[in-house]
C-alpha cells in the first residue's frame, strides 16, 4: 500500500531521496524508519521500500535492500553505490534527451516545409494554386511531395531510435 505522500515522493530526485536515507542510516537509525522519514511507509521485511520511481530505480532499490537483509553488508554503503549509479543513469538520459531535441525539432521544420514552399509560391504567384489543385501534374506533385514527407519522416524516427538504442548500450 502506498502512503499519502507517495505522489510527492515519485516527483522526488532519486539520488537526493536515497542520499537522504543513507545519512539516516549511517546516523544509526533503522532501515524502516529511515525509509518511513522519506515519506516511504510501506516497507517489507528485507527492508525493501515501496517506491513510486520507475522500474530500474525500483528494481536497483529493491535488490539492494535484498542484499543486504541476505548478506549482512551495509544498506548505507550498497544504497550509496545504488545512488551514484541511479545519479549516473539519471543523468545520462538527460543528456540523451537534449542531444536529441535539436533532431526533432528539424524534422518537425522539415514536416512542414512543403507546405510552406506552396504558401511561398501562392503568394508569388496565386497560379500556383491553381495548377497544382487542378492538373495532373500538380496532382502528381502533391502524391510525390507527400510521399517523400512520410519517407523523409519515417527515416528520421529510424535514425532517432537507431541512435537511442546505440547510447544506451553499455
Amino acid at each position: 500500500m502506498r502512503d499519502p505522500g507517495a505522489a510527492a515522493l515519485g516527483h522526488a530526485d532519486p539520488p537526493i531521496v536515497l542520499a537522504a536515507v543513507v545519512g539516516l542510516l549511517r546516523s544509526g537509525m533503522s532501515t524502516s524508519a529511515a525509509w518511513r522519514s522519506v515519506g516511504v511507509l510501506s516497507v517489507a521485511e528485507d527492508g525493501t521500500p515501496d517506491v513510486p520511481w520507475n522500474a530500474q530505480v525500483t528494481l536497483a532499490v529493491g535488490a539492494a535492500c535484498r542484499l543486504s537483509h541476505r548478506t549482512g553488508a551495509p544498506l548505507a554503503t550498497v544504497l550509496d553505490a545504488v545512488s551514484d549509479h541511479v545519479e549516473a543513469t539519471l543523468e545520462a538520459d538527460s543528456r540523451r534527451e537534449a542531444a536529441a531535441a535539436g533532431p526533432r525539432l528539424s524534422a518537425r521544420v522539415l514536416t512542414f516545409l512543403p507546405l510552406v514552399g506552396l504558401g511561398l509560391g501562392a503568394v508569388v504567384d496565386a497560379g500556383v494554386v491553381r495548377v497544382v489543385a487542378t492538373t495532373p501534374i500538380g496532382w502528381f506533385l502533391l502524391a510525390a511531395a507527400g510521399g517523400l514527407t512520410l519517407l523523409g519522416r519515417a527515416w528520421m524516427r529510424r535514425m532517432m531510435r537507431t541512435a537511442e538504442e546505440a547510447s544506451r548500450e553499455p
